[in-house]
């Protein structure tokens, strides 16, 4: 299934209760979004974001990202280093979105 955000992002996902009504949520868990200085090649599911906040927390980093006028939050590997106010990409694989009714 496929919804489209305000922003005009689509988003691929999973709806596991029942067909979906005009108005739709994204969930998917910060540890299953990732992100990458340049455009993954997967075809779905890849958005532009910005840094707004990293927050190193010991095993790994919470950042806090600009996407498609909201704020994510995605944890990384602490090795995984996007400064503050850097250009990214987020991604995530359908299979991890699920779509919710609004």
């Amino acid at each position: 299934m496929v919804i489209e955000t305000r922003g005009g992002a689509l988003v691929h996902g999973t709806a596991h209760d029942r067909p979906l009504g005009v108005e739709a949520l994204m969930a998917v868990r910060t540890v299953r979004l990732r992100l990458e200085r340049a455009r993954p090649e997967t075809a779905v599911n890849v958005w532009p974001a910005r840094v707004r906040q990293r927050v190193f927390q010991g095993d790994f980093t919470q950042y806090h990202v600009d996407w498609d006028g909201r704020q994510l939050i995605v944890r990384s590997a602490a090795h995984d280093y996007h400064a503050e106010g850097d250009q990214v990409f987020v991604s995530a694989e359908p299979r991890h979105c699920v779509l919710l009714e609004e």
